[in-house]
């Protein structure tokens, strides 16, 4: 049995959780979110869980970070990136675009230093990097495109000025 994040979807294995209590709360090591977990599980420490969770996303303090919307009706519109995980999508979401061709919470950055980690969400029209419709979280760069529904962005990476 998976426990899934309400906030991120996020999935984790019952087999990865330690054992022994009653009912528990922890943050979802994706995104902070709560967790409700099942019984028998006992709860990580918050401060492992945000230790672990800081250790695979991490947003560079030397470094801003943001989507350049190059297509469709916001095209021009920047996206500043404020935390190491954002979600795109058509609604409740980090970042709201609007088209008809995207999920309501159709990807995500996961950010680590100055790359990121597109993954789509499950979304019924895909998340493209060039032609190729991803699978599975790809690595992205600076000014790396990709297209969420009818959207193509770009993944903007610039040096923070003193």
């Amino acid at each position: 049995m998976a426990i899934r994040c309400s906030g991120c979807g996020h999935e984790i294995q019952e087999d990865e959780l330690p054992r022994l209590s009653d009912a528990a709360r922890v943050l979802c090591p994706e995104c902070g979110e709560n967790l409700t977990l099942p019984e028998m599980t006992i709860p990580l420490s918050i401060a492992q869980v945000k230790r672990e969770a800081s250790d695979a996303t991490a947003l560079d303090p030397d470094k801003k970070y943001a989507l350049l919307v190059l297509s469709g009706a916001e095209t021009g519109r920047v996206v500043e990136i404020e935390k190491p995980l954002v979600t795109i999508g058509r609604a409740g979401c980090d970042v709201i675009l609007d088209d008809a061709e995207l999920s309501r919470r159709h990807a995500r950055i996961r950010i680590r230093g100055a790359l990121g980690e597109l993954e789509d969400m499950g979304s019924t029209n895909g998340t493209f990097l060039g032609d190729d419709r991803i699978e599975k979280p790809v690595a992205i760069e600076n000014r790396s495109k990709f297209r969420v529904g009818g959207v193509e962005l770009a993944f903007v990476v610039t040096d923070r000025l003193a």
